[in-house]
């Protein structure tokens, strides 16, 4: 799966990009009848993004937005359904630092697979508060999935460090 998104440099100064790292905050799957299989889906990044990162010319400069092509790894799906909530989170180094800084993506990311649409198709969103809130008052149901999903949002971007380089899902 390629998914196409943009580092907005926030910083203030120009930074140097290191890498880029996924962190599941839930996965939850239903299961067949009778299928008792000792692992788990997962959605990881593609051991390339790095180097996708090292080829970026020079520090990104305040302002500037570098687009990147994220390639991620799947899991078969022998589920009936499932659903992996996840973020993601840059390092950086202010230009001439060799101190590494994190900070987290501007949203979460949803991917969700159902049984019947085989290896066709996926369901995969990224959601900030504003359309958390947007899709669960325009369903009216699962009420207890997106509040999950609030929590999820809030505790991924309380891990940022202070005034830092954001990974702009956009």
């Amino acid at each position: 799966m390629h998914v196409q998104l943009n580092l907005d440099n926030e910083y203030g100064a120009p930074v140097v990009l290191r890498d880029l790292k996924a962190h599941v905050y839930h996965l939850s799957m239903y299961r067949a009848p009778l299928a008792d299989m000792l692992w788990r889906p997962c959605v990881e990044l593609a051991m390339d993004n790095t180097a996708d990162l090292r080829t970026v010319s020079g520090p990104l400069q305040p302002g500037q937005m570098q687009p990147v092509e994220l390639v991620f790894e799947t899991s078969m799906f022998d589920t009936l359904f499932t659903t992996i909530v996840f973020g993601l989170f840059v390092s950086y180094s202010p230009e001439g630092s060799s101190d590494i800084l994190r900070t987290p993506s501007d949203r979460i990311l949803i991917f969700q697979h159902d049984h019947h649409w085989k290896a066709e198709r996926c369901h995969f969103v990224s959601r900030d508060l504003a359309s958390i809130d947007s899709v669960a008052a325009q369903t009216g149901t699962h009420k207890e999935f997106f509040e999950s999903l609030r929590r999820i949002y809030q505790i991924h971007t309380d891990r940022s460090q202070p005034s830092g380089a954001q990974a702009g899902t956009s």
